[in-house]
């Protein structure tokens, strides 16, 4: 009735620094890699479970150029590579938050595409350094 059906393995993205704290307006850059794998593209997502009612999804294709981005562009994103060479090409995949907003506050995750095995999946906390989110209430 049904053909076999392909299984596939998550693989664990090297993340160098888990943690990632910001001040609100800063430039951030969070950061994940294969063990040298190629990659042929990446995503970075940040999902709305924080209740903040905000997702954002990043896709860098091999030219290690922003491919896709939220489409209200009010956010801005840049690839970042720390090694300063062919990035994806090397296993490497990071993304700058530019100006960092309160909606983008939370856990990231990094999906690594590449041609041999995978996808390699990962996680990073972007955090606020100190409480910098505004409440306001009212006693009654």
């Amino acid at each position: 009735m049904f053909g076999k059906v392909a299984e596939v393995k998550a693989v664990a993205a090297i993340i160098s620094k888990p943690t990632e704290w910001t001040k609100l307006g800063e430039d951030v850059d969070v950061f994940c890699s294969t063990k040298n794998q190629p990659i042929t593209s990446c995503y970075w997502t940040k999902s709305s479970s924080d209740n903040l009612e905000r997702e954002f999804s990043v896709k860098i294709n091999s030219q290690n150029e922003i491919e896709e981005r939220p489409k209200d562009g009010q956010y801005e994103f840049a690839y970042f590579n720390k090694q300063k060479d062919n990035g994806l090409g090397k296993g490497h995949c990071g993304l700058r938050i530019k100006n960092i907003s309160s909606f983008q506050i939370g856990l990231w995750g990094c999906t690594l595409i590449t041609e041999e095995d995978g996808p390699w999946i990962g996680n990073v906390h972007v955090p606020l350094l100190g409480n910098q989110l505004n409440y306001s209430y009212t006693l009654q």
